[in-house]
């Protein structure tokens, strides 16, 4: 759910020595190199904490070693903040997912991306499960929407689809919009389960190669002609 991580969680990510003392003035050319740290310490808390609403703009500035008001230099509020916070982690797994993007059946493609997808969530762990905190700004209008951390991750699933479906590879009474929705999430909660299977156990043990491969095979059955 938008706004905050479905429990909290130890963090995987250390703090340096010495986070929280007072920080010199930036020299000129170190503004941002000063942002990435503000979102490096940002997510580290949001881990810690489980929620953005745990999360007080002074933590940050404490950890980071600067004043509370040095943070609205670089960012408006919070929610602009850990919406950056976020949508970077984004531009990551979208960079993985076009990575894969080569020449190839629509069927091997979207099998592709789901590998990538997957793999980009396991690497990533508990900041996997960070980046879904965001919230959507209150002023933004639909012209903003392709905007929004992962819209492109969709329509890229979704005009592959429809290749497919022109080609003869997908069956033609597949909704290409809808049917990248259901294959994100099919994704998305392997992903959630692979990365929690130490904390929530199942009755057998979890192989990750093998429910990635189940996974993209059911997809793979469902959707092909």
């Amino acid at each position: 759910m938008p706004g905050s991580l479905h429990r909290p969680t130890s963090p995987r990510c250390t703090v340096a020595p010495g986070a929280g003392a007072t920080r010199r003035r930036a020299r000129k050319g170190e503004g941002e190199k000063l942002r990435t740290e503000i979102l490096d310490v940002a997510e580290r808390l949001l881990i810690e904490n489980g929620s953005i609403d745990n999360v007080s703009m002074r933590a940050i500035a404490e950890r980071v070693g600067v004043t509370p008001p040095s943070l609205y230099i670089h960012f408006a509020d919070k929610e602009a903040l850990f919406f950056e916070c976020c949508a970077r982690r984004f531009a990551e797994l979208q960079e993985a997912i076009v990575s894969v993007l080569a020449a190839g059946s629509v069927l091997d493609r979207l099998w592709s991306v789901g590998e990538a997808y997957i793999d980009f969530g396991l690497r990533r762990g508990r900041q996997y499960e960070a980046m879904w905190a965001f919230r959507l700004p209150d002023d933004m209008d639909e012209t903003e929407l392709p905007l929004l951390p992962g819209y492109e991750l969709l329509a890229i699933v979704s005009l592959l689809v429809a290749e497919g479906i022109a080609n003869g590879e997908i069956r033609k009474d597949i909704d290409p919009q809808q049917s990248a929705i259901a294959m994100w999430g099919s994704v998305h909660g392997t992903t959630l389960i692979l990365i929690n299977g130490d904390v929530h156990p199942t009755p057998f043990p979890i192989d990750p190669a093998a429910v990635t491969e189940e996974t993209l095979q059911m997809i793979r059955r469902g959707i092909r002609a």
